[in-house]
């Protein structure tokens, strides 16, 4: 889960500073938190083509990506995953706190909702850490 929720808060941050998502994603509302459904397939049923073909270390050090995109995924890993690296109760956990994205999704059509970019952006700052 640490991956898919620093993940989650990279793509939240930059949607908030730029006005304008850094990737195409469709974050559902898990039963953990926010979780790139695409991702989260991938991981689970293709584990071994994602680690082949998506591996994001690798992009970064052999420069793949633009330098600016390489800056700010790499800031956002060095905020983020340690964060991450245990599991929270729901209490703890801040994107269930209440009117976060997350939990408006899951009020709205419950698990797997599709968290919306505007619920982010309108809500993003109740998550922060």
């Amino acid at each position: 889960m640490a991956s898919k929720k620093t993940l989650y808060y990279i793509y939240a941050d930059y949607l908030v500073t730029h006005q304008a998502p850094l990737f195409e994603a469709n974050f559902v509302a898990f039963d953990k938190g926010p979780v790139e459904r695409a991702v989260y397939h991938l991981q689970k049923y293709h584990h071994n083509r994602l680690q082949q073909n998506s591996n994001l270390e690798l992009k970064l050090m052999t420069g793949t990506l633009p330098s600016d995109t390489k800056e700010l995924l790499l800031a956002g890993i060095e905020k983020y995953a340690s964060r991450f690296d245990t599991a929270w109760e729901d209490e703890q956990n801040p994107t269930h706190r209440d009117q976060t994205p997350w939990t408006l999704a899951r009020q709205r059509g419950g698990q797997n909702e599709p968290i919306r970019n505007q619920d982010i952006l309108q809500h993003h700052q109740i998550e922060l850490i």
